[in-house]
């Protein structure tokens, strides 16, 4: 079901898209999730409501609030390690992810386009991308800045995993459009703050159950480490 797949989509969105920052950035960037059209009301339930990531040097943490977050929890990447984790507080368990292969994803097209605006006071630049699914395209409206960015994995095209790593697209996307027939989001950052966090932060909860995560079993019953 394309709303169900593009729910999980939004989830990694942001660790996907990446680059190396073009200066050193700590602090918090929020974003807001909204919906609208005549299914919106359909998909509210499974929908996140806002994003929160906190980035430190090359550690990152992304907390997904409302909608499916129950399902999937924080998503945590440890630069020195080079891994990403989901981190699920009502199971208890951390699911270790496999970083992504760099080949390129043949269903998805990038444009690189000379449009520019401010967003929260950071140069964006908008990009273009088009995902193929059988007969049907369904297309992303993107204004990304390289003025942050989220820590990238080494031997990755980002830090989520499968088809969700795309190539083409420099820095931080700020915003993300895209119309799905009846239905229409709006990813937007809401909130950029510069200030010093503890390596705490970033450290995996002590006790939990260690799983490998299977993504096509989203929901299912992961693999045991």
């Amino acid at each position: 079901m394309k709303h169900v797949a593009f729910s999980i989509l939004i989830v990694f969105l942001f660790c996907s898209f990446n680059s190396s920052p073009t200066s050193s950035y700590e602090g918090m960037i929020r974003f807001s999730v909204k919906i609208s059209g005549k299914e919106a009301t359909k998909v509210s339930g499974m929908m996140p409501t806002s994003y929160t990531i906190w980035i430190k040097g090359n550690n990152s943490l992304i907390k997904t609030e409302g909608g499916i977050s129950m399902m999937t929890g924080d998503l945590l990447f440890l630069g020195a390690q080079q891994k990403s984790y989901l981190i699920n507080h009502g199971q208890k368990t951390v699911f270790s992810l496999e970083s992504t292969s760099s080949a390129p994803q043949e269903n998805i097209t990038i444009e690189k386009t000379a449009e520019k605006k401010m967003i929260l006071g950071y140069n964006c630049l908008k990009y273009v991308l088009k995902e193929k699914e059988g007969s049907a395209t369904q297309t992303y409206t993107i204004w990304a800045t390289k003025d942050l960015a989220l820590p990238k994995a080494s031997n990755s095209t980002g830090i989520g995993f499968g088809s969700f790593s795309f190539q083409g697209v420099d820095g931080l996307p700020l915003q993300v459009l895209t119309n799905m027939g009846d239905m229409s989001m709006e990813i937007m950052a809401m909130q950029v703050e510069k200030k010093s966090l503890p390596e705490t932060h970033f450290q995996l909860p002590a006790n939990y159950a260690v799983k490998v995560f299977d993504p096509a079993a989203m929901g299912g019953v992961p693999t045991q480490r």
